[in-house]
């Protein structure tokens, strides 16, 4: 299995990729819409948003992710038999029980790693996240300590939109809302609760990550550079990046309002250069 790990993706998302590429789908398409994406899921135990329209999108191109219910070891010791021998599963864990995870035994925290069925009593393990390969775990290990398990289904392939203009399109269509939108909930943190300001972090790193997968998928489509050139830009990335710093920064500091102002500023110019792009996308095609 080639193992998949690049910038945009966390260790779960390493995962589904690395998988979906192994049965011969072309992930990139997935990244197709996540540029407007703005639906963002809130994982309270990771405590992160979340990409809504990856998985929808691996859907549509023929992979499916199954969470199955894994709330005790007496489940996991249930679920685990159901899996044929040869059969890839995406198991989340605590690292402090990964060998492998360089928290091993230092600190407890989740993590995904790839495993497969293969004999009776262990399991054959990948991390994409740390470029491990054969690793293996005692499957009494997994029963005791996971605290997810997920299963990997081929379905029917459907017909994914992936030209580039139609998502400059709903970029030019919904940024201004998603920036009027924003901005509200981010002047609202001055003297509001510092904890909104954290979570507006949390969900601009959302969508940074999406940023760094669409400019993924815009390079495999290999479009002209006047085309892509803002997500070829390392200093656009780096003041999306401070927008989210200064939010936390924000969310202690005793000068919070001049912060925020500066977050906005830089927000607001960012959304408008994106508009910009969108348009000339629009025009070129």
């Amino acid at each position: 299995m080639n193992l998949i790990h690049f910038q945009g993706l966390n260790c779960y998302h390493d995962c589904v990729i690395s998988v979906a590429n192994h049965f011969g789908v072309d992930y990139s398409l997935a990244f197709t819409t996540l540029w407007s994406e703005t639906d963002f899921s809130y994982d309270s135990y990771h405590k992160v948003y979340l990409t809504k329209r990856l998985l929808t999108n691996l859907e549509e191109l023929g992979v499916k992710i199954e969470e199955l219910d894994c709330l005790s070891q007496k489940d996991t010791d249930r679920i685990i038999p159901q899996f044929y021998e040869g059969e890839f599963m995406i198991i989340g864990m605590d690292a402090f029980y990964i060998p492998w995870d360089p928290f091993y035994q230092k600190f407890h925290g989740p993590h995904y790693f790839i495993a497969q069925n293969v004999k009776l009593g262990m399991l054959l393990c990948f991390d994409p996240t740390y470029d491990k390969k054969n690793e293996q775990l005692p499957r009494r290990e997994i029963i005791e300590h996971a605290y997810a398990i997920c299963r990997i289904n081929r379905v029917e392939k459907k017909a994914l939109r992936i030209e580039a203009i139609h998502e400059a399109r709903e970029i030019v269509n919904t940024h201004p809302d998603t920036q009027s939108v924003l901005l509200s909930h981010i002047y609202g943190c001055i003297g509001g609760e510092r904890e909104n300001t954290v979570l507006l972090a949390k969900y601009i790193d959302a969508m940074i990550n999406n940023r760094f997968l669409y400019r993924f998928f815009l390079e495999s489509q290999q479009l002209p550079d006047n085309e892509n050139h803002l997500f070829l830009n390392s200093d656009f990335f780096l003041e999306w990046k401070a927008v989210k710093n200064g939010l936390y920064k924000a969310s202690i500091s005793r000068s919070h309002e001049s912060i925020i102002n500066n977050v906005c500023d830089h927000f607001i110019h960012l959304m408008d250069q994106e508009i910009d792009v969108a348009e000339k996308i629009i025009c070129n095609n």
